[in-house]
């Protein structure tokens, strides 16, 4: 899994776990915080990776949110 990936799951999943929305979190691999912006809700999910430059968007469908990431042209 890519770490950029990994990092955004991390912080949706923290994120939603905790109630309590963060505007990054800390890497261990690269031991760095890594910023992230957007809405975040247990409905929806909107958010970017600032350093990254990828967005990553999702609904809930029943019990579960799924998610898609996708990497956003730099101008």
């Amino acid at each position: 899994m890519k770490q950029e990936l990994r990092d955004a799951i991390a912080y949706i999943a923290g994120n939603l776990i905790s109630n309590n929305i963060s505007a990054s979190i800390y890497s261990l691999d690269t031991r760095s915080h890594i910023q992230f912006s957007g809405e975040l809700t247990t409905d929806k999910v909107i958010v970017y990776d600032t350093q990254m430059e990828n967005k990553i968007t999702g609904k809930k469908v029943g019990a579960y949110i799924n998610c898609i990431i996708m990497q956003l042209m730099a101008s």
